[in-house]
């Protein structure tokens, strides 16, 4: 049985249990695209690509739609304003 995000502890400071819940389900999702799409190809191990840039991975969760507390400081971390 997969452990429980619920929990009676208050998050610290500056975590909101939200975002990182929307967080951990982009980075689920885009696990199983990258999964599925080494195992559909035949091909075995493969080049994804290059990292992301900090300002393309910041697109990539805005694109999640996270909210605009979020948007802010995604903007902010990335340098875009």
């Amino acid at each position: 049985v997969p452990p429980s995000l619920e929990s009676e502890v208050a998050p610290p400071p500056g975590v909101d249990p939200a975002r990182l819940a929307l967080l951990a389900s982009l980075a689920a999702t885009e696990a199983h695209r990258l999964l599925a799409d080494a195992l559909s190809s035949g091909l075995g191990r493969r080049d994804v690509g290059p990292e992301p840039t900090v300002a393309q991975d910041a697109v990539r969760l805005a694109a999640g739609d996270p909210g605009p507390d979020a948007l802010g400081r995604l903007g902010e971390g990335s340098g875009r304003t």
